[in-house]
């Protein structure tokens, strides 16, 4: 589960090893030893209870101090524990609140910690050489609840698993009430996992170089070695092959860079060219001034606004991609948190193509074909990006392309070879 740290209003993420740890402890495992976040139960503190340190943004500290209490929710923002004593300190690691952790709801069922045989926690799906390696030894995969590292859901990863596990043999799969975070958190919450147990797990690495190079030739539509086509059928019911894939492509620039006009032209040739695995479903252009008039009348243009409308164009394109459509979109999207935002939710459920224009700001006034450069340094437009609001370049860009000087027909030719070469299109 992703716990976040809940006052009266703002919400916080806790991450990395502290984060792990209270998944174990909220999935009813005793913490073994301090090295993970280094909290383990307090002396006279009980196993269900644990003292645990939070990290606490400093804005908090006054709030937490007063009220003495914090509630902790999973991502979809449902209480799962509290800290009724918490109290705030400050050392080597910052703001902490720390205090003693009670899940909330029914006692965590600890049936899930396998008793003998190997353990086997995955991140990815057994592949051929694991099936040999597994010997006649009774073994458990444990497949966590949450998202791997990949992306893979959890239930998807679990019905690849079980797809090549003989009927009535020595393997069991259980899904378990963990998730994955971070390479470090990782490896300690599996090695927690098997202390618990009283026993070594292994981790079912997913940046195995063995998976590593079956997924990309399964994103290629090409054969997978090491890989059950069992295996492959399920995969390819989660996550079709890029060509099939939901897809958005983000246009991100200056107003006057010419994002919209390229974005409408990749649209107008998708609609007219695109092959036939994509002719299934339309394409979609979300552009930054037609969106404002509709999915976002009502917001400002101040940094907080700007960011709902980006953040909302998001969404929408990320639903879209969920059911497989290909998506082109085309704000301005100055701020690099909000884009980064954007691509973790499309790519949950498809891919995304941050294309960054990247005309320069003198060529974008010059243009200035809405006048709104010349408002803006007359002051009549305030928080004008690239006047007196900051433009973030795109450091993850997958595509740069500059207009100046150049045909729309060219541009266009860039995208495209972009998007043919990555498999998207054909």
């Amino acid at each position: 589960m992703s716990v976040a740290v809940v006052t009266a209003d703002p919400r916080v993420v806790v991450e990395g090893a502290v984060a792990a740890d209270l998944d174990l402890v909220l999935a009813g495992v005793d913490l073994p030893w301090p090295e993970l976040g280094g909290h383990a139960a307090a002396p006279g503190t009980p196993s269900s209870h644990p003292e645990c340190r939070v990290p606490l943004p400093t804005e908090l500290a006054e709030r937490v101090t007063a009220s003495g209490r914090l509630v902790l929710t999973d991502a979809t923002c449902l209480p799962v524990a509290t800290m009724q004593d918490a109290r705030v300190e400050t050392g080597a690691d910052g703001v902490v609140a720390a205090g003693s952790l009670r899940p909330l709801g029914l006692v965590p069922d600890t049936g899930w910690l396998p008793v003998g045989g190997q353990i086997l926690v995955a991140q990815r799906p057994l592949l051929d050489g694991d099936l040999d390696d597994l010997g006649s030894e009774p073994v458990v995969v444990l497949v966590p609840s949450g998202t791997s590292p990949g992306g893979m859901p959890s239930g998807t990863l679990r019905a690849a698993i079980e797809a090549v596990v003989p009927a009535g043999g020595q393997v069991t799969v259980r899904t378990v009430p963990i998730v994955w975070r971070d390479s470090a958190s990782d490896r300690a919450l599996v090695q927690a996992v098997g202390e618990a147990a009283g026993r070594p797990a292994r981790l079912l690495a997913a940046d195995d170089p063995r998976w590593v190079a079956a997924d990309v030739a399964l994103d290629r539509d090409r054969p997978a070695p090491g890989v059950s086509p069992k295996v492959v059928e399920v995969l390819l019911r989660w996550r079709p092959n890029r060509a099939r894939r939901g897809l958005v492509v983000f246009f991100t620039g200056l107003s006057g860079s010419g994002k919209s006009t390229l974005a409408g032209a990749l649209v107008e040739h998708l609609d007219r060219h695109q092959d036939d695995a994509r002719r299934r479903h339309a394409v979609t252009l979300l552009d930054g001034d037609l969106v404002r008039r509709m999915l976002s009348a009502g917001l400002g243009f101040d940094r907080d606004g700007r960011d709902a409308n980006v953040r909302r164009i998001g969404f929408v394109a990320a639903e879209i991609a969920r059911h497989g459509g290909l998506v082109v979109c085309a704000p301005i999207a100055p701020f690099a948190a909000t884009r980064d935002a954007v691509r973790a939710m499309v790519e949950e459920v498809g891919d995304f193509v941050l294309v960054h224009v990247a005309t320069p700001l003198e060529v974008c006034e010059a243009r200035d074909r809405k006048g709104l450069y010349a408002e803006a340094r007359a002051g009549r437009l305030p928080d004008f990006t690239g006047v007196s609001s900051p433009y973030e370049p795109p450091a993850d860009a997958d595509l740069v392309v500059d207009t100046t000087g150049r045909t729309l027909a060219d541009c266009l030719q860039d995208v495209l070879s972009h998007l043919r070469g990555g498999g998207w299109v054909s």
